[in-house]
């Protein structure tokens, strides 16, 4: 019951994403800050589905070792998303509002979070 509810949520919120991308693209608007937030959650349901029967939140060796080396890529990956901003912002490369970008800057290391942890559930 828990893994269903984890897809049907994460179908729910890749919809409602869709919807504002639609709506902005239609519209010839910015797109939504609300936008990120749902892409986000998205990504936790779907980690949670692809992870819901050998989560590695247990306190054993395996699950320590595994958010340890998820938090030190998520760490690394944040630098490199960090200058990658910053140079978007210094050259006005893109016409992004500050509150989008640190929408944006956030959602993409909570996704990197989970992804990561996603991954090496698999690898490891």
């Amino acid at each position: 019951m828990k893994k269903n509810f984890f897809m049907i949520s994460f179908v729910f919120f890749i919809i409602i994403s869709g919807a504002f991308i639609a709506l902005s693209v239609f519209t010839q608007t910015k797109l939504p800050s609300i936008t990120f937030s749902t892409l986000t959650l998205s990504t936790i349901s779907y980690v949670l589905w692809a992870t819901s029967p050998s989560l590695p939140l247990k306190r054993d060796e395996r699950g320590k070792f595994i958010i340890q080396k998820s938090l030190a890529h998520t760490g690394m990956l944040t630098f490199i998303y960090l200058f990658i901003f910053l140079t978007i912002f210094y050259f006005k490369l893109i016409n992004l509002d500050k509150e989008q970008i640190l929408l944006l800057f956030s959602s993409l290391i909570i996704s990197t979070a989970f992804l990561s942890i996603l991954i090496l559930n698999k690898k490891y």
